[in-house]
């Protein structure tokens, strides 16, 4: 299972990025002391902007799961990007649904990645291993789709549209165009998988 506070973190840069306002008005809200340095713009009095990263960290450990569940689903709701999607080992925000919910994704998406190595066999352990190489251990993200192609090619892959199309399914990986990644809050657990399956 994910470290709450990391989770949570890459939980509000998901919906919300890093320079969206709601995230100081957030911080107002809990009375953090680094937030109230700023105004509702996120400049300080000297016109200095506030650094994302420490808002973002000090904001993931004062959160609790009630305020989240109450700033994501009602107060912020609005300001939380169309498109994101989270899906972690103990947080479910689903776009379509517009709603941040406690629970855990992990058990279902393992699962599903069990019948996909079932159903694929050699194919799904060398993509897998491709994928775990070039994007986690790599962390190579953007137009990676040739360099994934080549590794798992060379790791035995033997039939590459149908193997990433039942990988794609399964949830732990993402994909657009050129692009294949694996969702930071599902990093952890495609590591746990690997390592059960003695992947490399």
């Amino acid at each position: 299972m994910m470290d709450r506070r990391m989770e949570v973190r890459i939980l509000l840069e998901r919906l919300f990025g890093k320079y969206n306002l709601a995230l100081i008005r957030m911080g107002h809200l809990v009375k953090d002391e680094y937030a109230l340095r700023f105004n509702e713009n996120g400049y300080d009095e000297n016109y200095n902007r506030y650094d994302p990263d420490t808002l973002l960290d000090r904001l993931s450990e004062k959160l609790s799961d009630n305020l989240l569940l109450r700033f994501v689903n009602k107060e912020f709701k609005d300001s939380v990007y169309s498109w994101a999607k989270f899906c972690g080992s103990r947080f479910k925000y689903d776009p379509a649904e517009r709603t941040l919910r406690i629970e855990n994704c992990w058990p279902e998406i393992r699962e599903k990645v069990e019948w996909y190595i079932m159903a694929h066999g050699n194919d799904a352990y060398a993509l897998l291993g491709a994928i775990y190489q070039i994007c986690v251990k790599e962390r190579r993200r953007w137009d990676n789709w040739f360099l994934l192609l080549y590794e798992a090619k060379r790791r035995g892959l033997r039939n590459w549209m149908m193997a990433l199309a039942g990988l794609e399914r399964t949830g732990i990986i993402e994909r657009h165009k050129g692009d294949i990644w694996v969702p930071e809050e599902l990093v952890q657990l495609l590591e746990e998988i690997v390592k059960q399956h003695n992947i490399e």
